[in-house]
């Protein structure tokens, strides 16, 4: 077979069929189209949408039929997509499935991606198909060989595969070796067969189509069983792919804390927001202003207040988790929101340890109180110093996260000599899940003095630890260097 080389930069347009009712949720959840059935602060429609974008797609066609009106006006009220969209409206969306995909034709300009509204992936996976090759006619399948896997087997699309060819597909297949994920890599000669088998039955599903071109040996696969996905049909697998989604929440640099504690909290608070308005810029702003809060009171060194600030303080922690596990789930991630926590995140410490110093004055507890505050908002200043140079000048965002990852790196660790190497056994300590808790259980005990050894201690600790392994962030860059090849679409 010959195959041309159809590489991800010249596919740029998707074909997502919407039309059907979904009559199997619909029959649990009332008359909303299924298409807008939302998913992790999104209608799954949205969710398909973001994801191909993510994979490089820009030109989409919105195959609809049931409930049309309410999927366009959805769709083309929401200035946050940013792609093309093109709507077709299919009126036989009441019969096979194969309808909906040759509504399209006329729209379609070369090879495409083929979705389903109510499938969820991870974008990888359809980067990864999209960077296979065609042939003139061909088609290649997303698969999945991890059958015993699935969510909701009986109702999935089983494939027979051998060596690289599909020979068919069903959902009634007894002999089976991998299950079609809903995700096609398509050319425009598809369209061909899907009308001749219209012609002869007066209809035809996409299944059946596919399986006429596997006839031909005109189909093949990609194995994507490394990526999650899920045919949403039920109210089942809607809470399954939520439940995954909240999964993929979790980060490798998270502390202790923040596994254990922290993390369950969070979620539980995502969950209410996500039935709001709230984005995560309005709870980064949030989290702002409840660090504030904690700093206030905190100040007045009353036993009472204390304990109220370290109880903020230790909030605004858990909170911090909510902003990013906004962004993730509703797919609005941005460099403007990375900067808007990383500025809330100093802002909150800034605060709250300059209302610790006011409180500890007020209580006439620490001789020594200028000299030690000078050291810790010294050692404050140039760790933030080192963190922003540090971020402008290595990175593409504004995330300390990022920060944490290249110090954990092999290149990294080689740097290491006996004494940073014990620094990196309590980096825990430094991170804000432990010290938030640690300070509130100080603030409990009206424990101001400690948190502020302890606080002066760690900051001026980390900006060793940073210049120690990153000295290079002073050293003087040739402009050449400096100039960023624009890419090329």
């Amino acid at each position: 077979m010959r195959f041309t080389a159809t590489p991800i930069q010249m596919i740029r347009q998707a074909v997502i069929l919407a039309a059907g009712n979904g009559s199997r949720i619909q029959r649990f959840q009332g008359d909303i189209p299924k298409p807008l059935r939302k998913l992790g602060g999104l209608t799954l429609i949205k969710r398909a949408i973001l994801s191909a974008k993510q994979a490089g797609i820009t030109d989409f066609v919105v195959v609809v039929g049931y409930r049309a009106e309410s999927i366009i006006r959805s769709l083309s009220e929401d200035l946050s997509l940013g792609v093309r969209l093109q709507f077709v409206v299919n009126p036989d969306y009441h019969r096979s499935n194969g309808l909906s995909l040759l509504s399209a034709k006329s729209c379609v300009q070369g090879p495409f991606l083929l979705m389903m509204a109510d499938h969820v992936f991870d974008f990888k996976a359809l980067e990864q198909i999209l960077q296979q090759t065609l042939d003139s006619e061909e088609v290649r399948v997303g698969i999945d060989r991890k059958i015993d896997e699935v969510f909701d087997l009986a109702d999935a699309t089983k494939v027979k595969i051998k060596e690289d060819q599909v020979l068919e597909l069903g959902k009634t297949l007894s002999d089976y070796q991998a299950i079609d994920m809903g995700v096609f890599l398509c050319s425009e000669k598809v369209f061909e067969v899907f009308e001749q088998e219209f012609q002869k039955k007066g209809d035809v599903s996409l299944s059946e189509g596919i399986s006429l071109l596997a006839l031909q040996n005109k189909v093949g696969f990609c194995d994507l069983s490394s990526y999650f996905w899920q045919d949403v049909d039920t109210p089942e697998t809607l809470d399954h792919a939520e439940k995954y989604l909240f999964t993929t929440l979790k980060k490798p640099m998270d502390g202790w804390v923040s596994q254990h504690i922290n993390r369950r909290i969070s979620f539980l608070i995502t969950r209410l927001f996500l039935k709001t308005h709230f984005s995560a810029n309005h709870v980064t702003g949030l989290v702002t202003l409840i660090g504030i809060l904690s700093a206030y009171f905190v100040s007045t060194g009353k036993y009472f207040e204390v304990a109220v600030g370290g109880v903020l303080f230790n909030l605004a922690s858990i909170l911090d988790g909510c902003d990013g596990e906004l962004a993730k789930l509703k797919m609005s991630s941005s460099k403007l929101g990375e900067w808007l926590d990383t500025c809330s995140d100093n802002l909150t410490y800034l605060f709250f340890f300059a209302g610790t110093v006011i409180g500890i004055s007020r209580q006439g507890k620490l001789p020594y109180l200028a000299f030690e505050s000078v050291l810790l908002f010294g050692g404050l200043a140039f760790t933030l110093t080192l963190f922003v140079c540090y971020l402008i000048r290595f990175t593409q965002s504004g995330s300390f996260v990022t920060l944490q990852k290249d110090l954990s790196t092999p290149q990294t660790l080689k740097k290491r000599n006996p004494f940073f190497s014990a620094l990196t056994k309590i980096q825990f300590m430094m991170k804000r899940d432990f010290f938030a808790l640690l300070f509130m259980s100080l603030a409990l005990f009206n424990q101001l003095p400690w948190i502020l050894h302890l606080s002066t201690l760690g900051a001026n600790l980390t900006w060793m630890v940073i210049l120690f392994y990153k000295r290079e962030i002073f050293k003087f860059q040739p402009a050449a260097l400096l100039i960023k090849t624009p890419s090329v679409d």
